[in-house]
């Protein structure tokens, strides 16, 4: 045994030896902190394979004692090697502590650290509160696990045993979970006989880990990465990239309505999975606690892809040159962050160039459309990275909208059909795709030969179905977090419930929209008083698009759409197949409306194909949204006829009362501006409502067949044979537009079903029953259909017939079961006058002598 005997010796060596170590530790700072802060596999992976290890013998025990030893030069961590291991084994282990929580690996820390020891406390220091034992320190400890393998084809497979080995993560007889908040392990592979291995790490958290209790403000950005859980309360939808890495090399495209959480849910992916550069700050502990992270391997993704993120959102491009010109300032964004990553100098002259052009903006189209795929095969020849890219692209259709809007399209669709193309379809280094907007504008072609491609739509997402916007549980756990003062839940429901996705057993119901809930949560919660539901959602954008189609369409005056508005559920066919070429058709027609007759009504806009499309976009945009058979059902008795018979049928409704009041004000705009092109005042409904009210027969026939003029013939009877239901349409919308109050439409009064009912506005015992018929019959004798008002109190019944043919009516009345009130003979007599001078259609024109509008004498019209 040798021994320094002078302690001066001693001191001059162990300065010595400092002095050296600290030289040492400056020389691999580096690569030290890729272990404890960066969790940098290709750098450690790179580091190994330079070092020079001789391969004659006991390679494992050289990487062993080198990583040791490497570690061990910082004075802040303690290296903590296996007591019991078998040399034969062809795995080491050891663990890097911070010496602040070394005192964890002691085998009495458990008896020194429990609550009812007189001296416990945490982290050696004093506890305040010795009842209570606080979990949300930073503890952790790193754990690296070396593998030797025989060759390199089965160096990714060792690394996998390395980090599979010791799951229980019991070290030296303690209980690592139990007694650190993290363990990060790598899973080191190295090859037996060549400079050859590779390096996975892990993130996994303790028994006892605790996410930090999250601030009351509410994050309703679409940023995550300005998302801290230190500063703002998250609902946790990290469960979508769990799916990611599930289903592994997919490319998606996913559509939902606007706000739904695109935006943040794309930054939140972007976030998880793209490998950290330097400066960008610690982002390590983000997910720590979230859904995502209790999935072991699921954290072996974690920051280890170079990912492409493309937002479109800003585009307002009036002409095809500046949208392109906004296109190449985003792809040289993104070039010049990627030139900051990589050794720029080692790709070839040409590719150089190449990449110069891009980032300068000097590219021709094709090197534009082929840019991402160009930038993809860069990188990944330089092999910076050890996995292929992730390619995120938010709000694509943003684009293509405006060049609708401002008629560049035919060149817009071209040039993003290329570049998505380029982008997904041939693109070898690409691991996962992901596009997303509102609507889906025919990209199936783009995306036809693309492997694993997955649609994902309101229609249709076994994928991400819960993962927009907030479910019924999601919504519960927000607001008893907040407790807003005055709130009342059922409100809450009615104006921001209502969203599905999916179909018939796949469907997830009650989807509440987020950004609203979000807003009137961060609005309310310290507000004194009535709380204030407001209209968050509809605010958030433009309804441009919507309103050109409800001019073009007049979809406004359809009794199905008045339906829904007053709360009903229908069945409508959805047209999956539409492009976008649909809605430019929209744009470019629109201003040719007011000129159109029915004999000149385009095949190709066939009225009922035009409202498949428009329901299609209604539902992409989420103003109407799908239900179940169950809940139409029990919307509307004896209706069994009407279940559906093929896969493109749907039950749609109109979600919540936020996107009702807006429909209804936009149809109330529109039908005023109908109104006043036909030189009419809006004010007449208001009189026909005064009318009905005040039992005025005369006003109400003479106000009825003044406002069916401004109806084109091919709204009312493009069809062969006329149905009550487009006049009930007519009347629903005055309806239901001024909201007459208590209004039911095709309700049971016990003996039978009548169109429409409501209270008298002044008389409460007095209740007004309507209904409607076509062509030649009317009968009000029918209307004795009261039972079930009676059992409601009500004693007097105003009961109205109305027969409708083509553009003219007739309305009768009786109270009760008294006496037929018809409309004066001078009002019958003005009518038929008037229609034989100015009343015909001129699509019948030939037939109006014999039999048309001449049918609007008393005899017929009766």
């Amino acid at each position: 045994l040798l021994r320094i005997r002078n302690l001066e010796i001693k001191n001059i060596i162990e300065k010595k030896c400092f002095k050296w170590k600290e030289c040492l530790y400056e020389k691999y700072k580096d690569i030290i902190n890729f272990f404890i802060y960066n969790y940098d596999e290709e750098k450690i992976k790179e580091f190994i394979e330079n070092i020079g290890i001789n391969f004659n013998n006991d390679i494992l025990n050289k990487y062993y004692k080198l990583i040791y030893s490497l570690l061990s030069l910082n004075n802040q961590y303690v290296v903590v090697t296996k007591k019991k291991f078998n040399e034969n084994d062809s795995i080491r282990e050891i663990l890097c502590v911070h010496r602040k929580y070394l005192n964890k690996l002691n085998n009495n820390y458990d008896n020194n650290n429990n609550p009812n020891n007189p001296n416990f406390s945490i982290d050696n220091k004093d506890n305040n509160n010795k009842n209570e034992i606080s979990y949300n320190d930073s503890s952790e400890v790193f754990y690296i696990t070396i593998k030797i393998v025989s060759n390199s084809s089965k160096i990714k497979k060792g690394c996998i045993q390395a980090l599979d080995n010791n799951e229980d993560f019991i070290f030296n007889d303690i209980k690592l979970k139990d007694r650190y908040n993290k363990i990060k392990k790598f899973g080191i592979a190295v090859c037996e006989n060549k400079n050859d291995c590779d390096v996975i790490y892990e993130i996994n958290y303790g028994n006892n880990f605790k996410r930090e209790e999250m601030p009351e403000t509410v994050f309703t950005e679409e940023d995550f990465e300005y998302f801290d859980h230190n500063d703002y309360f998250f609902i946790d939808k990290t469960r979508m990239i769990s799916e990611l890495i599930k289903q592994k090399n997919a490319v998606y495209l996913i559509t939902r309505p606007r706000r739904f959480g695109k935006s943040l849910n794309l930054k939140m992916v972007k976030e998880f999975f793209e490998k950290p550069s330097k400066g960008n700050g610690n982002r390590n502990n983000l997910f720590d606690g979230l859904e995502v992270s209790k999935v072991r391997k699921n954290m072996r993704e974690f920051h280890k892809y170079p990912v492409i993120f493309l937002n479109f959102k800003a585009d307002e491009s009036k002409d095809y040159e500046s949208a392109i010109q906004f296109l190449k300032e985003k792809i040289s964004e993104l070039f010049k962050d990627y030139k900051s990553k990589i050794n720029f100098e080692k790709l070839s002259e040409i590719d150089q160039n190449k990449w110069n052009k891009i980032e300068k903006q000097e590219e021709n189209d094709i090197t534009l459309k082929e840019s991402v795929n160009f930038l993809c095969k860069c990188v990944n020849y330089l092999k910076i990275y050890k996995r292929n890219f992730i390619v995120l692209i938010d709000e694509y259709d943003k684009l293509l909208i405006y060049s609708c809007q401002y008629n560049y399209y035919e060149e817009m669709q071209l040039t993003l059909k290329s570049f998505f193309s380029e982008t997904f379809k041939g693109n070898n280094n690409l691991h996962i795709g992901i596009t997303t907007g509102c609507l889906e504008l025919g990209l199936n072609s783009i995306f036809s030969g693309v492997n694993n491609f997955r649609k994902c739509s309101v229609f249709s997402d076994s994928y991400f179905n819960d993962c927009y916007g907030f479910t019924e549980n999601e919504l519960d756990f927000l607001l008893n977090k907040f407790n807003v003062p005055g709130m009342n839940k059922d409100l809450v429901k009615k104006q921001y419930n209502g969203y599905s996705c999916g179909y018939s057993k796949s469907i997830t119901k009650n989807l509440y929209n987020s950004y609203s809930i979000n807003n009137f949560v961060n609005e309310n919660k310290k507000y004194e008083g009535e709380c204030k539901y407001g209209s968050y959602w509809i605010n958030s954008g433009s309804n441009y698009v919507l309103r050109v189609m409800f001019e073009f369409s007049k979809i406004y005056l359809e009794k199905d759409f008045l339906s829904l508005l007053l709360g009903n559920i229908i069945v409508i066919t959805i047209d999956d197949d539409m492009t976008l070429d649909d809605i430019v058709l929209l744009f470019k027609k629109k201003n040719e409306l007011p000129n159109y007759e029915e004999k000149n009504f385009n095949k190709k806009l066939d009225y009922d194909i035009l409202k498949n499309k428009i329901w299609t976009i209604l539902l992409y945009s989420g103003y109407v949204t799908i239900t179940d058979e169950e809940e139409y059902k029990q919307n509307i008795d004896g209706m069994n006829e009407c279940m559906l018979d093929n896969d493109k049928m749907y039950y749609i409704k109109i979600p919540n009362n936020e996107v009702l009041s807006n429909l209804v004000n936009l149809s109330v705009v529109l039908l005023n501006t109908e109104l006043n092109s036909e030189n009419k005042d809006i004010i007449s409904i208001t009189k026909l409502i005064d009318a009905i009210y005040n039992y005025n027969v005369d006003e109400i026939n003479k106000i009825l067949n003044d406002y069916l003029l401004i109806f084109k013939p091919y709204h009312l009877f493009s069809k062969k044979k006329i149905h009550e239901n487009v006049y009930q349409a007519i009347l629903m919308q005055m309806f239901s537009l001024w909201k007459i109050k208590g209004l039911t439409a095709e309700n049971d009064s016990g003996r039978g079903r009548y169109d429409f009912g409501f209270p008298h506005k002044l008389k409460e015992n007095e209740y007004i029953l309507i209904e409607v018929r076509s062509s030649e019959k009317s009968d009000v004798n029918y209307l004795s259909k009261d039972s079930n008002h009676r059992r409601k109190g009500y004693n007097r019944f105003i009961k109205y017939g109305i027969t409708f043919y083509k553009r003219t009516c007739r309305a009768e009345m009786k109270i009760n079961n008294g006496k037929i009130r018809e409309p004066s003979k001078d009002f019958i007599n003005a009518i038929y006058e008037y229609d034989e001078n100015s009343g015909n259609d001129s699509s019948n024109s030939n037939n109006n002598k014999n039999n048309g509008y001449n049918l609007r004498s008393k005899k017929n019209i009766k």
